[in-house]
């Protein structure tokens, strides 16, 4: 699970890293809103942590730019000028979340976790409801196809059959090549509206809730063909 940490303040963004690795997530930090930007241009984010008060790019402009570039990931604002007027606000933009500074430890792992399963269910639901499109059938219990399967043990756990509990958020199974990663998911989501519409990126980026440009990029760091995918 991957988190992006955006803030000026390099005691923040260094406690903030330390406390979510120590819980299982993968870091990177940006100190102004330019870098986030060529961050999420360049990988995917579960989740954001984003920072209103900062030199250069305003926050709440990040936020939109952020929500334009990279639409399924959860950015969560923190700021230690909290206010009623800025929370709305920054909701209204699209913010998944709002933490006022100062945070515990506790609060901040909580806030991620909560951004980074709603995010997971969002595209697990795109998986799932783009399958039963592709296939035209009215009920998922209907559909034995390798994505549904693939959804059906991230929500339940990978070793569900075999009658162990279901392993935490953030240690998800390694070694038997499901998609357990954001990335993965999100992959999985292009490739099946493309298949969907055979091609047709305007389509395919209209179902998956993203525009033309952001859906290129997308497939290009992803290595997709349309050609060879459809």
């Amino acid at each position: 699970m991957r988190v992006l940490i955006i803030d000026d303040d390099p005691l923040m963004r260094a406690g903030c890293r330390k406390v979510l690795e120590r819980r299982g997530f993968a870091c990177t930090t940006a100190q102004d809103g330019m870098r986030a930007l060529e961050c999420v241009r360049r990988a995917s984010f579960d989740a954001a942590l984003l920072d209103l008060k900062m030199p250069g790019r305003p926050g709440m402009e990040t936020l939109k730019k952020l929500r334009d570039e990279s639409p399924n990931t959860a950015v969560i604002i923190i700021t230690g000028y909290a206010s009623i007027d800025s929370a709305v606000e920054a909701i209204k933009a699209g913010a998944f979340d709002y933490l006022p500074k100062p945070f515990t430890p506790e609060a901040l792992v909580e806030r991620v976790r909560r951004a980074v399963r709603a995010v997971r269910q969002t595209l697990e639901e795109s998986l799932i409801r783009l399958e039963l499109e592709r296939k035209k059938l009215d009920s998922p219990a209907k559909v034995p196809t390798a994505a549904m399967g693939r959804v059906a043990r991230l929500i339940h756990g990978s070793s569900h059959r075999s009658g162990k509990a279901a392993q935490p958020l953030d240690a998800p199974a390694a070694g038997d090549g499901l998609p357990v990663s954001f990335a993965q998911l999100e992959e999985d989501a292009i490739r099946n509206a493309l298949r969907l519409f055979r091609g047709n990126k305007t389509r395919a980026a209209e179902r998956l809730g993203i525009n033309r440009k952001t859906l290129r990029e997308k497939m290009r760091k992803y290595g997709i063909d349309e050609k060879n995918n459809v």
